[in-house]
């Protein structure tokens, strides 16, 4: 749905290639964070094919702006993330602490001029 949304509101449809990449690439992650599963940008653009994270996330402001959408982290997001920071780093003690401090930030992010 957001892919249709951003080709309406271009007017066009979308070229094979590195845009359609790009533009895929984007809707998957804000899918993603609409559905709590918490990737990350690096992550998407590594499974989308090996693209660029920087044009990435050029791609995914430009979705956000045409389509006018705020991406907002929820307290699944959250946890998901803290979840995968810990079994990335085999931190199994410190998870509580983990989630505590990736909630602390998420929230800072959110509520001040960090977006």
């Amino acid at each position: 749905a957001i892919l249709v949304l951003f080709c309406r509101s271009r007017g066009k449809s979308i070229q094979t290639g590195m845009g359609l990449k790009l533009i895929v690439g984007a809707c998957i992650f804000v899918a993603s964070i609409r559905a709590g599963i918490g990737l990350t940008l690096t992550e998407v653009a590594f499974r989308a094919g090996n693209i660029d994270p920087n044009r990435l996330q050029k791609c995914l402001w430009r979705v956000c702006k045409v389509s006018g959408l705020r991406l907002h982290r929820t307290e699944r997001n959250v946890d998901s993330l803290a979840e995968r920071l810990c079994q990335h780093f085999n931190l199994f003690d410190q998870r509580g602490a983990v989630r505590d401090t990736t909630c602390a930030l998420v929230k800072l992010v959110s509520d001040c001029w960090v977006l």
